[in-house]
């Protein structure tokens, strides 16, 4: 009798600090919310739900595996339960393990076909695999079920544009860019997005003016880089040759081992007859990139007048005529 009291208790118990665990879980503080998780699952280890949200926690600390260890434990506690699956497909993500994400996700649909971050996270997968065209019908039926979701719309966008649905694509990133506050991660992330599509599109004003306001929002140093390049490409494009290599020097300056970017500026040099300016900049591209592509080779070869540039054609020619043979 004693017995059952204690455990009664001690059920009780749990409860309170997983309710705990879920309002520092609310308010971001993942790792005071985690070890509330904990407390309660001292108590009570077969509190199904606890064992969830410290698997969801997990996740959100980067701990994937401790994540994976919670969600068997719920699985085998609640089988008919959708979560578990849920969350540990998004640890596979997290973990590259691509084809056991979609596989994982897909359990977790066959519980529940109403959720839309089980769709959210079988797309991400599909994107592992770079598999975008089955991203993009997840994150269709991730919109269809939740119009709101940011995340579906990304994956949209960004899938998208790898299948050069370039328009699409930017109406997707729109949405996102209407809807988002601007301290958002998404909010910089979509207007570089946008811009590249932009680019390809010939849509070089809109280019420059996305790629503006991202280094205005973000705070994140690749993400710069990549709007500087992406700037300085429309401004090469649109022959205002000052202002691109005014931006790729900001980068040089800023980040010495940027191959891209000496790559960009002999580009602009050799657009100007600038034969030894072009020349000089190829060699610092090269010089830090070993396996820069070949199209540096050609440019370069090409800026500087040289036979090496037919001599170059020729070994195409050859190595095509041999894939062929």
């Amino acid at each position: 009798m004693q017995g059952l009291r204690f455990d009664k208790i001690g059920k009780r118990m749990s409860w309170h600090w997983y309710n705990e665990g879920r309002i520092w879980m609310r308010q971001g503080e993942h790792e005071r919310a985690r070890d509330r998780f904990d407390q309660a699952l001292r108590l009570d280890w077969r509190h199904v739900r606890g064992h969830i949200c410290r698997a969801d926690v997990h996740v959100s600390l980067g701990h994937y595996h401790q994540a994976l260890k919670d969600c068997e434990v719920a699985r085998s506690l609640a089988p008919d339960l959708y979560l578990p699956d849920m969350i540990a497909a998004r640890c596979f993500y997290h973990l590259r393990e691509y084809n056991q994400c979609i596989a994982t996700a897909t359990k977790s649909i066959a519980k529940c076909q109403t959720d839309a971050r089980c769709f959210v996270i079988r797309a991400r997968g599909h994107q592992g695999l770079l598999n975008h065209k089955r991203a993009i019908e997840d994150s269709a039926i991730a919109l269809s079920l939740d119009p709101d979701s940011i995340e579906a719309y990304s994956i949209a966008a960004y899938s998208n544009a790898k299948r050069a649905a370039f328009s699409v694509a930017v109406e997707n990133y729109s949405i996102i860019i209407g809807r988002v506050d601007i301290d958002s991660p998404y909010a910089s992330w979509a207007r570089l997005g946008r811009a590249e599509c932009h680019l390809v599109l010939k849509n070089y004003a809109e280019a420059i003016e996305d790629t503006t306001e991202c280094l205005r929002l973000t705070q994140n140093e690749h993400r710069k880089a990549e709007a500087i390049l992406t700037r300085a490409e429309a401004y090469r494009r649109t022959k205002a040759f000052d202002k691109a290599l005014s931006d790729l020097e900001i980068l040089v300056v800023s980040n010495e081992t940027s191959a891209h970017a000496y790559f960009q500026k002999a580009v602009i040099h050799a657009d100007l007859g600038q034969r030894e300016m072009a020349d000089d900049n190829f060699a610092r591209a090269l010089h830090l990139d070993k396996d820069a592509n070949e199209l540096s080779r050609f440019h370069r070869a090409r800026a500087r007048g040289e036979s090496l540039f037919q001599k170059l054609m020729d070994e195409s020619s050859e190595q095509t005529s041999n894939e062929i043979d």
